[in-house]
């Protein structure tokens, strides 16, 4: 991201619409980045058990659709919504945006371009479906772990999925995961 801003930024006289979404896209990228690090670094686990509120996930889920749109559309992803059902869940604000937001942007990231995003809420699931790159088989035990990355395509520091496993094991969110190398992933978090 840090390089992409700093090649649209040279030629800002004549600033384009492409140049100016580029910058957009990867600053966005980047306060992702910050606030997943933070997150790490800093989490108190009692102060979240005392910020933790009943929150309505459609809500926080759809800010975070409008929030990686752009980041969609530059792949030509097409974003399929349908929500049967309001999820109500105990969690704090931030740990409801982090775990939301890795799970949509990894599923745009190692996505295909033109591919497809199903995300869904059915009374107490939440599912998030793509068409992309898939995880291979003999990788999928590891993915949660920190650090780790299963493939080499697009950015990402192995930070995304742990953090979302971390969450899940405090708010005792069942988290299940299918994916078939070359025709994508589906999460589904049970509340």
């Amino acid at each position: 991201p840090i390089s992409a801003l700093l090649m649209s930024v040279k030629p800002l006289k004549e600033m384009d619409e492409k140049s100016f979404e580029r910058i957009e896209i990867s600053a966005k990228r980047i306060s992702d980045i910050y606030k997943d690090l933070t997150y790490l670094l800093l989490k108190n686990s009692e102060s979240d058990k005392r910020t933790a509120k009943k929150m309505l996930l459609n809500e926080t889920l759809k800010s975070q659709i409008v929030h990686l749109t752009p980041l969609a559309e530059k792949k030509k992803i097409t974003l399929v919504e349908q929500y049967d059902a309001d999820i109500y869940v105990m969690i704090d604000e931030e740990s409801l945006i982090r775990l939301l937001n890795n799970l949509l942007s990894n599923a745009i990231k190692y996505n295909r371009i033109g591919g497809k995003i199903e995300v869904s809420t059915t009374m107490d699931t939440l599912m998030i479906k793509d068409s992309g790159i898939g995880i291979d088989q003999k990788y999928q035990k590891e993915i949660y772990k920190r650090f780790y990355r299963a493939t080499n395509e697009s950015g990402g520091f192995g930070l995304g999925l742990n953090i979302v496993y971390k969450i899940c094991q405090f708010y005792d969110i069942e988290i299940e995961m299918e994916s078939e190398k070359g025709k994508g992933t589906v999460f589904q978090l049970k509340f």
